[in-house]
């Protein structure tokens, strides 16, 4: 799932202010070794937090027990029933408290949109660079050990929550990837990557997928307009808000199939951590390179 691109000379084009507000300035993804207001760290601490009272959607479609895929050539691997709830779900929550980052990294403010943590691909303007090998040893100056460890403290509470909402066994999901940070702005696509407004298939668009989790980092209508995520039901659709702590997380088949609005003014921030039932298709958690 893409998100609009922000090279840096499109980003002094402005964001579409909404009149009578003053919007965040665009920031890089990365957290800074010294951040503003309260801290990065100190927001994704918050993040970590208890999970409080949920709002449940009725299944939309029944599915088998079993999820099956393909593994390696000629072989069809099948799931344990104890990761699939038996139908498409969502849930959201609103009880965690997370702001994304508010500062700049020594680089000058590297207009990324996506960040994947695990493979150090940042996407900026037209292409990708990889992270680690763009800081090299300075690297460490940037991220830190109780980064990685609050992501992954994050990661599993997130994955335990889907569990214990959908009747799941936590230990029978994987986390899968592509998992990463994004932001989304008003600024022109350059790429159809950047098109992330697109009805879409998480299952579809990536086939490892059995489980999608968004974290969101801003407030629709304070930080951002536009930008709400849209379940495109049968007979009528069902919006989720973005709010800064809002979980949402869903069954990734057809059963729910979904969209992003477009974004008209501010930047609009989020985490999308995946999970899948097949032990091959898992990953272990990002590690400081």
């Amino acid at each position: 799932r893409g998100a609009a691109a922000a090279p840096e000379e499109r980003q002094r084009a402005g964001s579409g202010r909404r009149p009578g507000r003053a919007l965040p300035s665009p920031t890089s993804l990365l957290p800074s070794p010294r951040p503003a207001h309260g801290g990065t760290r100190a927001r994704w601490r918050r993040a970590a937090g208890g999970c409080g009272r949920r709002a449940s959607f009725p299944p939309l479609s029944s599915r088998p027990p079993a999820v099956s895929w393909r593994g390696a050539p000629g072989a069809l691997r099948t799931a344990s029933p104890r990761c699939w709830p038996g139908a498409g779900r969502r849930c959201s929550t609103s009880s965690w408290r997370c702001r994304a980052p508010g500062t700049t990294t020594a680089t000058g403010g590297l207009k990324a949109s996506i960040l994947d943590l695990h493979s150090g691909a940042l996407s900026l303007g037209k292409q990708f660079v990889n992270l680690y090998r763009y800081f090299g040893d300075k690297i460490q100056g940037i991220f830190t050990e109780e980064d990685f460890a609050l992501y992954r403290d994050v990661r599993q509470r997130i994955q335990q929550k889907i569990a214990q909402a959908f009747g799941i066994s936590s230990s029978s999901m994987y986390l899968t990837k592509p998992t990463f940070f994004s932001r989304i702005n008003s600024t022109e696509a350059k790429t159809t990557h950047d098109e992330y407004w697109h009805p879409h298939i998480d299952k579809v668009t990536y086939g490892s997928f059995d489980y999608t989790s968004l974290l969101y980092l801003s407030d629709y209508a304070e930080d951002f307009g536009g930008g709400r995520f849209v379940f495109m039901d049968a007979g009528s659709n069902k919006t989720i808000e973005p709010q800064a702590g809002r979980v949402s997380f869903f069954t990734s088949g057809s059963e729910n199939l979904h969209r992003v609005e477009k974004v008209h003014w501010g930047t609009r921030y989020a985490i999308t951590i995946s999970f899948t039932c097949n032990p091959d298709h898992g990953i272990g958690d990002p590690v400081l390179m």
